[in-house]
């Protein structure tokens, strides 16, 4: 798995802005990028501030270190959607929005959520890297948690059931 490098999250992050440019809308000029390996479950975080009168004073676009290079550009151009749109619209109707217009225009596959793929793709490559483990139960049935969780299934099998048989203490690790 090629890792992905602050230079390629800097070359992404001109491209789609540039693109959202192009259909009317400014990334915040206060807006920082890097990578982080703590991320487990998102692909990216969008985290801003405001001042009294609703204008961005600090923006941190945060993209998993575990993301496919492939998918880095959907992933930021998400999240420089977040960081044009007003503080607090989530994933709501203005986001969706601009979502599918970007889409549109630029052939992108952005949602509120990462596709069945991208996700099975990122957590290979979390397990591969160790921020995510496999727990098996006897019955066959596999699950992918963090490192912690994992830990809390094996110290304690009792406290937790598989959802496919029903049976707890029945826990090994992957």
């Amino acid at each position: 798995m090629a890792r992905i490098t602050i230079r390629n999250v800097q070359a992404s992050a001109k491209k789609c802005s540039e693109q959202l440019r192009d259909l009317g809308y400014q990334v915040p000029s206060v807006t920082t990028y890097r990578i982080t390996s703590r991320m487990t479950r998102a692909l990216g975080n969008c985290a801003s501030r405001e001042d009294f009168f609703g204008n961005k004073t600090k923006v941190v676009i945060s993209i998993s270190a575990d993301l496919p290079l492939h998918i880095l550009d959907n992933t930021m151009i998400h999240e420089q959607i977040h960081a044009v749109l007003p503080h607090g619209c989530g994933h709501g109707p203005k986001f969706q929005h601009l979502a599918r217009l970007v889409n549109r225009k630029y052939g992108y596959n952005v949602s509120t959520y990462a596709s069945k793929e991208e996700a099975q793709e990122v957590n290979a490559n979390r397990i591969e890297n160790g921020t995510k483990v496999k727990i098996n139960c006897s019955c066959g049935a596999v699950y992918i948690a963090t490192k912690i969780k994992a830990n809390k299934v094996i110290a304690y099998p009792q406290e937790y059931a598989c959802r496919r048989c029903g049976n707890s203490g029945q826990f090994s690790r992957g």
